[in-house]
């Protein structure tokens, strides 16, 4: 009588008999991921629409109508068109909005110094994590006042005293 016993030499150099897995693996596969697919899609769409900035106020309209101090740092900023600007104004302002109001203007004014008196360079309104303790203090302000108020009219059944906190970082 004679046997035949097939082994395989793997990279690593041990030798195994080879076990099929079957094709049930595959299918087990592939029907999670039909059966999942909406959500994976869905996921795409809103990574997309926010790395994107599609969403929130046209945030180019309200830097057109925005009027800042001639020489301060906000208008150095929006003469340069820096990244950040239009990251901080679309979570400043509402989604219908078309220019800022006295708070948010402000707020955006401060957030442009405190980016010049750090030198920060980041497309993240607020820059990277501070290393000096003055920093860190200014950075803790300014998310203070970057917590936005949300009007009772602009959002149907919501208390006007909730607040929608910007992430900026």
């Amino acid at each position: 009588m004679l046997c035949w016993y097939i082994f395989f030499q793997a990279e690593d150099g041990i030798r195994d008999l080879v076990r099929s897995r079957g094709l049930g693996d595959v299918y087990k596969r592939q029907h999670w991921i039909l059966e999942h697919w909406p959500h994976i899609v869905e996921y795409a769409e809103i990574a997309n629409t926010l790395i994107n900035q599609l969403w929130g106020p046209d945030t180019a309209v309200i830097l057109n109508n925005l009027a800042p101090e001639p020489g301060s740092a906000l208008a150095a900023a929006v003469a340069a068109d820096e990244s950040w600007l239009p990251i901080a104004v679309g979570g400043l302002a509402p989604q219908w909005a078309t220019t800022l109001g006295p708070k948010a203007a402000s707020a955006l004014h401060d957030l442009a110094d405190h980016r010049q008196r750090w030198s920060i360079t980041t497309a993240q309104p607020l820059g990277p994590t501070a290393t000096h303790p003055e920093q860190g203090a200014e950075r803790v302000h300014l998310t203070e006042q970057l917590t936005i108020r949300t009007p009772h009219s602009l959002l149907a059944n919501v208390d006007d005293r909730t607040a929608f906190t910007v992430e900026l970082q």
